[in-house]
C-alpha cells in the first residue's frame, strides 16, 4: 500500500489536512483492524490459535468449534485515540455463540464514533459538529472435521461514513458501505487434554472495495493471521499458555485489481509490513489469569502499528468471566499506546 493511502488511513481520521487538494477519507473500516476484546490484547493482540472462547469471532470463528458450552455472549469497550490531539473515539463489541450438536452458529456487532467532528460548508464556515460512526454486523458458522480439525466462515457487512476535504473545510458527504468475509482453520492436539498444541490460520475482510462518491475503491484491510499455541499444567493449580502470532496484510499496492488478484499481489509487498506478536497467560486454577506480550512491528506501516508491550488480568467468578489489559506503544505512535480494553462474557 502506497504511503499516500497509509497517511490517509491514519491521519485522515485524526488530523484536518492543511493541503488544498480534495481529499476523501472513510477510515477505511479501521474498526476491523482494532483488536476488541482486553484478553487477546493483554498478549500483544494474538487469537488466531488461544484457547476458543467468545470473542473468537473476531479472531478466528472455527475455534468455536471446540467450545464446552452450550453458548455464552460477551461485551468488549475500548477508548481509542484519547491521547492524540484531544481527538476520543470509542470501540464497543458484542458478540455472542450457540452451540447444538456439532454446529455452532456465531453473530457480533461493532461499533465505532468516530470523535467530534466540525462541519463546515463550501465556504468554510462552521455549522455545528456531528460524531460520525462506522459500525460492521456480521455472522458465523464453525464445524469440527474430525477430532482434532475444525473450519469456519464468517459474512459481514459494513457501514462507514465519507467525509469530503476541500481548501474551504469539511462537509459530510453521506454513507458508504462494503461487504466482506472471513475463513478460518482450527487444529488442536490432544483436544481437551491439560497440555495442548494448538494452530490456527484466518484471513479476514476478503471481499468488496469501499467505494468513495468520487468513483474511487480501495481495498477492506484484508489480512492473514497464522498462530501457534501450547499451553500446560506445571502443577496442580498452576497453567502457562505460549503464543506466537504472524499478522500480514493482504492489501496489494495497486488498488485497481481484482480481489483475489489483490489477495496475491500482496505477497509482493514490503515484509516490514508484517507483524509479529509473541504471548504469555498464566493461570491459577483457571480462575485467576495474568497475561503479557510483546509486538514486533514498523512505524513505517498501519498494519504493523509499531512495537508495543501490553499486559493484562482476568478473573472468572462461576460462569462470569472479566478481562482488562494495558497497551503501550513503544515505537512513538501516540493513536496506539495508553490503551485500556474491558471484556466481560457470560457463559451458558
Amino acid at each position: 500500500m502506497n504511503k499516500k493511502a497509509l497517511i490517509l488511513l491514519v491521519a485522515g481520521s485524526i488530523l484536518w489536512p492543511a493541503a488544498p487538494v480534495r481529499a476523501q477519507f472513510a477510515n477505511q473500516a479501521l474498526l476491523e483492524i482494532i483488536t476488541p476484546d482486553a484478553r487477546s490484547a493483554g498478549m500483544a493482540d494474538i487469537g488466531s490459535a488461544t484457547a476458543p472462547d467468545v470473542f473468537s469471532q473476531h479472531w478466528n470463528v472455527a475455534k468455536y468449534a471446540f467450545v464446552i458450552d452450550t453458548g455464552a455472549v460477551g461485551l468488549s469497550y475500548t477508548p481509542w485515540l484519547g491521547t492524540t490531539n484531544n481527538y476520543a473515539s470509542h470501540l464497543a463489541y458484542v458478540a455472542g455463540y450457540y452451540k447444538f450438536g456439532k454446529h455452532v452458529v456465531s453473530a457480533s456487532v461493532r461499533y465505532m464514533t468516530d470523535g467530534e467532528i466540525d462541519n463546515r460548508d463550501l465556504s468554510g464556515q462552521l455549522y455545528g459538529t456531528s460524531s460520525p460512526a462506522q459500525f460492521s454486523i456480521d455472522a458465523g458458522y464453525s464445524h469440527p472435521l474430525g477430532k482434532y480439525f475444525s473450519i469456519g466462515a464468517v459474512v459481514r457487512y459494513l457501514s462507514l461514513p465519507q467525509f469530503v476535504e476541500t481548501g474551504a473545510g469539511r462537509y459530510a458527504d453521506g454513507r458508504t458501505g462494503a461487504f466482506a468475509a472471513d475463513l478460518g482453520v482450527y487444529f488442536r492436539y490432544p483436544s481437551l487434554a491439560k497440555n495442548e498444541f494448538a494452530l490456527g490460520l484466518a484471513i479476514k475482510n476478503m471481499g468488496s472495495k469501499v467505494e468513495f462518491s468520487d468513483g474511487n475503491k480501495q481495498f477492506l484491510p484484508m489480512a492473514m493471521y497464522l498462530g501457534s499455541r501450547y499451553s500446560c499444567f506445571f502443577a496442580e493449580k498452576h497453567g502457562l499458555a505460549f503464543a506466537v502470532e504472524i499478522n500480514k496484510p493482504l492489501v496489494p499496492e495497486d488498488q485497481t485489481k481484482s480481489l483475489f488478484g489483490g489477495l496475491f499481489n500482496s505477497f509482493e509487498n514490503n515484509i516490514k509490513e508484517w507483524g509479529i506478536s509473541l504471548g504469555a497467560e498464566y493461570s491459577y486454577t483457571e480462575h485467576a489469569f495474568l497475561r503479557t506480550g510483546y509486538h514486533f512491528g514498523s512505524a513505517e506501516y498501519l498494519y504493523a502499528a509499531g512495537s508495543y508491550v501490553s499486559v493484562g488480568a482476568g478473573v472468572m467468578w462461576h460462569r462470569l468471566t472479566l478481562d482488562l489489559s494495558y497497551q503501550l506503544n513503544t515505537s512513538g505512535i501516540r493513536s496506539t499506546t495508553n490503551i485500556i480494553r474491558a471484556s466481560l462474557q457470560y457463559r451458558f
